[in-house]
């Protein structure tokens, strides 16, 4: 018979190392969300690219500076897109704006080409960061 004091410890064990495993497996996940975060942010200043910082503020990015006011500022992005339909309307808009708003002066970045679909993901993930 197994003492109770040695049965903790077993099944302490295995707790610790069913959570250091999610850990290990949720660790390239973690790592690729922040490497688009950090190439979204890149982006939205890259001026050959999506150059979103010559029109929009970004009050929570204390680091870019931008005296634009040509397009709204772009603050609490998170909670305004935050269900998944949200975010495939912020997608969208950054893809081309004049589908919802045919007056738009907002580029249509992904309907020209000028950012892959992979680059539209990135910008996203920086401003679910506002």
């Amino acid at each position: 018979m197994v003492s109770r004091s040695v049965a903790c410890r077993v099944v302490g064990t295995r707790i610790i190392l069913g959570c250091l495993s999610i850990v290990v497996l949720a660790f390239p996940a973690l790592a690729a969300a922040q490497t688009a975060i950090v190439d979204g942010r890149a982006l939205f200043m890259d001026e050959r690219k999506g150059n979103c910082s010559a029109c929009h503020k970004t009050p929570a990015d204390t680091l870019l500076k931008s005296a634009s006011n040509v397009g709204p500022p772009l603050e609490s992005i998170k909670q305004k897109y935050a269900a998944p339909v949200d975010r495939l309307r912020l997608r969208e808009a950054i893809s081309d704006l004049s589908k919802r708003n045919p007056d738009t002066i907002m580029p249509p970045y992904g309907k020209h080409r000028i950012l892959t679909e992979t680059e539209i993901n990135a910008i996203v993930a920086y401003l679910e960061t506002l």
